[in-house]
């Protein structure tokens, strides 16, 4: 396990990852949310993806993709996404191309929130064209439906980097905004229509976006 955080001693660990280190980098929770909410190796990863952000050609491609699955399952539990998560999908896509679709999809698609995230992702056009037609080609051999569906949403983002209005209509919000006055807002069911699961939807919407800015993310 790592136990060494200096910069020189991370940047070792990052050089000679090869996945079999993966345990060291796990998302660790301990059960709990808002300000006590923790993850003991959160504080490694994000050095991790501080290093990769500034060093984007020397970290291997292997540490990118566990970063980023395991960035994923701390967003479920963290009710947002970490600031670095769609500077590390650019990075696994103009590198990895599409040799790490699949992990990209998976990533993407975690959770609301690594979906948004995703819509900031920075590669070219031509980049963005060579992906689409990678996932085409997955596509008409991969039968796992999980799978198909989480190809087929990173194929509607590879249509809108080419076109380039992937991030149209998304807002990031910085840790620590208040909010205030949220409600939920849904128009009566129709007669004979049960409206029970909608407004069960938006009301969970809302209530998560109150419990997620109870908390300063780093």
């Amino acid at each position: 396990m790592f136990d060494d955080n200096t910069s020189e001693s991370i940047h070792e660990f990052a050089l000679h990852y090869d996945g079999q280190q993966r345990a060291s980098i796990r998302f660790a929770w301990n059960g709990k949310h808002a300000e006590e909410f923790h993850d003991e190796h959160q504080e490694l990863r994000w050095s991790l993806a501080r290093l990769a952000l500034a060093e984007p050609d020397s970290v291997p491609l292997v540490l990118l993709r566990d970063l980023l699955l395991e960035d994923s399952a701390w967003s479920h539990k963290a009710w947002c996404a970490p600031h670095h998560f769609a500077g590390l999908l650019s990075i696994l896509l103009h590198r990895g191309g599409r040799e790490y679709l699949f992990d990209f999809a998976a990533a993407m698609n975690a959770t609301f929130d690594t979906f948004g995230a995703a819509h900031e992702v920075v590669i070219s056009a031509e980049e963005a064209h060579d992906l689409l037609l990678g996932a085409e080609a997955y596509l008409r051999v991969e039968t796992d439906p999980r799978r198909r569906t989480e190809l087929e949403s990173a194929q509607e983002l590879f249509r809108k980097l080419i076109d380039g209005n992937a991030a149209e209509g998304w807002v990031q919000i910085p840790p620590g905004t208040p909010v205030r006055n949220v409600r939920v807002v849904a128009s009566a069911p129709r007669s004979g229509q049960a409206g029970g699961p909608a407004k069960d939807a938006l009301r969970s919407l809302s209530n998560r976006l109150k419990r997620l800015f109870l908390r300063q993310v780093r």
